[in-house]
């Protein structure tokens, strides 16, 4: 019998880089198919959503300053990024959400579903060989 490991406490993503929570509060993140607790995430304060709305407020006269050119290849090296790591992403993905069935038909639904709201080709991170048959036809 193997000793339990200490399930990780996420951090807020705020102003750039990974903050605690000044919360002590926290709840876990299940994997619905089996059950186990992935991690745990923080039951942020007022504190923390005060430092979040700061942050953001101050980025944004840099952000006004970039131009639509220099915003559109931000948005495309997130896409080459996404892309890069797409088996990861999907791994994760089909964790979080307890998927249990074949791995190629829970990337496919991933990267649709990241896909559009990240205007990045779906058809582009998904190879040819993970394509879902239905009713006897491509889908």
């Amino acid at each position: 019998m193997t000793a339990p490991t200490a399930t990780r406490l996420l951090d807020n993503y705020i102003g750039g880089r990974w903050t605690p929570s000044a919360s002590a509060e926290a709840l876990d993140v299940i994997n619905p198919a089996s059950g186990d607790v992935l991690a745990r995430v923080p039951l942020s304060s007022a504190t923390d959503l005060d430092d979040a709305v700061r942050a953001a407020r101050e980025a944004l006269p840099a952000w006004r300053g970039v131009s639509v050119i220099g915003r559109a290849q931000k948005l495309f090296a997130l896409r080459e990024g996404l892309t890069a790591r797409k088996e990861e992403l999907a791994r994760s993905y089909r964790c979080f959400v307890g998927e249990d069935r074949s791995y190629h038909a829970a990337r496919r639904r991933f990267v649709h579903k990241l896909g559009a709201p990240c205007a990045v080709d779906p058809t582009a991170l998904v190879p040819a060989e993970a394509s879902l048959r239905v009713a006897g036809r491509a889908a």
